[in-house]
């Protein structure tokens, strides 16, 4: 996301969102709702979150999408508020529509 006038370039929610989640990777993917600047996606290894500022735990994470491929990326969708695509490494690409 973009620094707005008076931040110091110091993200906290990024921290935030590292320290709560644990998995044997980094996250993978990190997105913020082109909808709603508040909701940000964060892929990682075997599952991804939904977040929103202020809450301490992710108001959405699913289960575990494949046992034999990681996840290798996420976006939301540019034109629908409520879709996320997220791609995994044996090819496939999942499309969640949580509206």
């Amino acid at each position: 996301w973009i620094l707005k006038p008076g931040e110091d370039g110091r993200n906290d929610n990024v921290l935030h969102y590292w320290d709560k989640e644990r998995s044997y990777r980094p996250v993978t993917a990190l997105d913020v709702s082109p909808f709603y600047e508040d909701i940000i996606l964060t892929v990682h290894d075997y599952n991804f979150s939904i977040w929103k500022h202020g809450l301490e735990v992710p108001f959405f994470q699913s289960m575990l999408i494949a046992k034999t491929a990681f996840l290798t990326c996420g976006c939301w969708s540019r034109t629908r508020p409520g879709v996320v695509f997220i791609a995994r490494s044996d090819g496939n690409l999942d499309i969640w529509d949580f509206l």
